[in-house]
């Protein structure tokens, strides 16, 4: 196959126009936008061959997809990505990272195990130690925080009341302070969403060299509970920050406008949580309570900031 021309000017103008705003759609989970700007994408390059940018552009589309809920149709996808691109490539690793993340997210933890095993191989191929070593921690991280998720949906029988759950979080924002907070959401999840998290952790390090181990954070540190807490925290924000972090949604612009103690005494920022929650039938009204007090602790403007969900592919963009 021949390799195709060089961008022009006005196609690489287009791209840094295009693939930011498609990085955003994923982290909003936003499918149909996504779809219409890797149309857009696909007419810029496909009359000129760039057949592999272009499967750059359908791994962030897929991902949305995934992050639509759209499982099935993300699994396909991606799929269909890594029959069209070389297995050495960049874009085959992250295809087939998130591939595992698709079958994580149906449970289906005996098809995920092969697709981890092969991403964890595969990531000793980038060439960059610095790169090399970035990418395996944060898929590594994320392998297990879906699981998490999975651990967590469908459990819990609580009726996530909104008035009961903002009255009980005062409280805890005011009389304990953020690391004994994520101590406790630690101490709430289920031991069934700590089982699945530590078989996906235990297998996924186990495919690891010792020094890429030590690059990790020690068993010492991840058998804590304030770390099941964090992991857990951080395992939400795919599904809590869409609910809380528009810039021009009526609970960030109260947050900068007058602060905490106005947040405190308004609902909104809890209704939010608990929706994203309920959205992903999580019914532990513990879970919500701490959740929503660590965001009030942090500030809503450092949560959206430091927690929002970066695609696999987010370095792609710069």
């Amino acid at each position: 196959m021949p390799r195709p021309p060089k961008l022009t000017e006005h196609q690489r103008n287009r791209l840094r126009e295009l693939e930011p705003r498609l990085c955003l759609a994923v982290c909003r989970g936003d499918d149909e936008t996504a779809k219409c700007l890797v149309g857009s994408i696909q007419r810029l390059l496909r009359p000129t061959g760039h057949e592999t940018r272009l499967m750059q552009a359908k791994n962030w589309y897929w991902e949305a997809t995934l992050e639509a809920g759209k499982l099935k149709t993300a699994e396909l996808g991606f799929i269909g990505v890594r029959k069209k691109v070389g297995t050495g490539t960049r874009i085959y690793l992250e295809a087939t990272a998130l591939l595992a993340i698709c079958y994580i997210r149906q449970r289906e933890l005996e098809k995920a195990k092969p697709h981890i095993a092969e991403t964890l191989q595969r990531v000793r191929s980038i060439q960059s130690l610095q790169q090399r070593d970035r990418f395996r921690r944060r898929v590594v991280h994320r392998f297990e925080e879906e699981s998490v998720i999975v651990g967590l949906h469908g459990m819990g029988s609580d009726i996530l009341d909104v008035n009961e759950i903002d009255a009980k979080v005062g409280p805890v924002v005011e009389r304990t302070d953020e690391r004994e907070i994520f101590r406790s959401l630690g101490n709430v999840v289920p031991a069934e969403t700590l089982d699945i998290l530590q078989e996906v952790r235990n297998y996924s390090r186990a495919l690891l060299t010792q020094d890429e181990r030590r690059a990790l954070p020690s068993p010492q540190t991840l058998a804590r509970a304030i770390d099941h807490g964090e992991t857990v925290f951080s395992a939400l924000r795919r599904a809590v920050w869409r609910g809380l972090c528009d810039r021009e949604s009526e609970i960030y612009q109260d947050w900068l406008q007058r602060g905490l103690k106005a947040l405190l005494g308004d609902k909104k920022l809890t209704a939010a949580v608990t929706a994203a929650l309920a959205g992903m039938k999580i019914g532990y009204m513990w879970i919500a309570v701490y959740v929503t007090a660590l965001v009030l602790r942090l500030g809503i403007e450092v949560y959206c900031d430091r927690y929002e969900p970066k695609p696999i592919m987010y370095s792609r963009t710069g």
